[in-house]
């Protein structure tokens, strides 16, 4: 609000209050005087009192100006106290109410007619779960630390080479990196994704210890494991996925892949791609996030081939970046399908609710995310966005 208007309200509330208690001084002295006059009670005073305050309220309405607008904005000003008493608005967890920022917040809110929205972090909390893993054809699902063939219900564990070699790829095939407090080991990475499944390998075995830029160490059964790191080929919107190039303890070198299901696939010309892309759809059906894992065996004589590649986009001063699509395509094929991962990320508190509140306003509501249609489409009918009545096009 305007300080020269609050000055002005100041003014015309301190001028009735003067001459109110001037003019209340005044009839009691005309009281006992003129003996025409009937003596009035205390109560009636009080009554007096106020009428003639809001009297002079009304008589000095003038010096304000726009008195109108002042009532306005006196009015919004109050009302956006109701936003931060408002109980069904405040967050326990952090004891922090919600906060009006503005005047006319209710007044906008109204005039609201569509609202978009990310679904990351916004309808869902972005903190990732492991859940569920299909490893060459197989399903598995997470159960109390310990992962669990689907059909048989039976516990696995590192004695399977396939369910080892996968987790191996998930603690090594990411960009996280670790730091050390009090002697704890913790994982921070950009992407939620990559810190969940890494945490989940660790949980399952196969822990990620350190990476520098010359190598990586794991530790597999108590043992520490380094892997010498020679290339990354970096996650990109064009190609859907990262890879990386490692030489193993026993000096092979691997190539490591994951992305999505659409970029990774159709790179792959062995393993199980055919079940692999049926298990994708139906871990994305459960409303689970999917990374399809690929790896190769780069011979001696392709990694010669490799390195020369890398080192020319490295030292490339034109087309740098076209140069570097054309050598990733070209190292990124032929690969392996060993498996997919479905991590879930839970929705907020609360989302059902706020979404029904918004389509009974008549507020329109959408949902931007890169996630698969079946992914979308389970997210959106569990918070109410979409109804099982509707249907889906593409």
């Amino acid at each position: 609000m305007n300080m020269y208007i609050l000055f002005f309200c100041f003014m015309v509330v301190a001028l009735a209050t003067v001459l109110t208690i001037v003019e209340f001084f005044w009839e009691v002295e005309c009281d006992k005087r003129a003996l025409y006059r009937t003596r009035v009670t205390f109560s009636h005073s009080i009554g007096g009192f106020l009428n003639d305050f809001f009297s002079f309220i009304v008589l000095f309405n003038y010096v304000i100006p726009i008195s109108l607008y002042v009532t306005v904005e006196a009015v919004k000003f109050i009302s956006s106290y109701f936003v931060k008493w408002d109980l069904e608005m405040y967050h326990a967890e952090t004891d922090t109410p919600a906060k009006a920022n503005t005047s006319d917040l209710n007044e906008e809110l109204g005039q609201i007619e569509y609202v978009f929205s990310d679904k990351t972090g916004t309808l869902t909390e972005n903190e990732l779960v492991f859940r569920k893993v299909s490893i060459e054809g197989v399903k598995y699902a997470a159960n109390d630390g310990v992962l669990v063939e689907e059909a048989s219900e039976i516990a696995v564990d590192l004695a399977n080479q396939n369910v080892k070699d996968f987790l191996i790829a998930m603690s090594l095939c990411h960009s996280v990196f670790t730091t050390e407090s009090q002697g704890k080991l913790t994982y921070e990475a950009s992407s939620p994704d990559e810190k969940a499944l890494v945490e989940a390998a660790a949980e399952y075995g196969i822990k990620f210890m350190f990476a520098s830029r010359n190598s990586r160490k794991i530790k597999v059964e108590g043992n520490l494991d380094r892997y010498e790191f020679l290339y990354v080929l970096p996650f990109d919107n064009t190609r859907k996925r990262m890879s990386i190039i490692l030489r193993d303890p026993s000096g092979k070198v691997l190539l490591l892949c994951k992305g999505a299901e659409s970029s990774v696939l159709d790179i792959c010309d062995s393993g199980c791609v055919d079940v692999t892309r049926k298990h994708v759809d139906d871990y994305a059906a459960e409303g689970l996030r999917t990374l399809v894992f690929a790896m190769k065996e780069i011979s001696p004589e392709d990694y010669t081939e490799v390195d020369q590649l890398m080192v020319d986009c490295q030292n490339a001063i034109n087309d740098r970046e076209a140069k570097e699509q054309l050598a990733f395509q070209t190292i990124e094929d032929r690969l392996c399908c060993i498996g997919v991962t479905g991590v879930e990320d839970r929705l907020q508190d609360g989302v059902y609710d706020t979404i029904s509140a918004l389509k009974e306003g008549g507020v329109k509501l959408w949902v931007l995310t890169g996630d698969k249609m079946e992914t979308a489409v389970n997210i959106s009918q569990s918070c109410n966005h979409f109804t099982s009545s509707m249907s889906c096009t593409s």
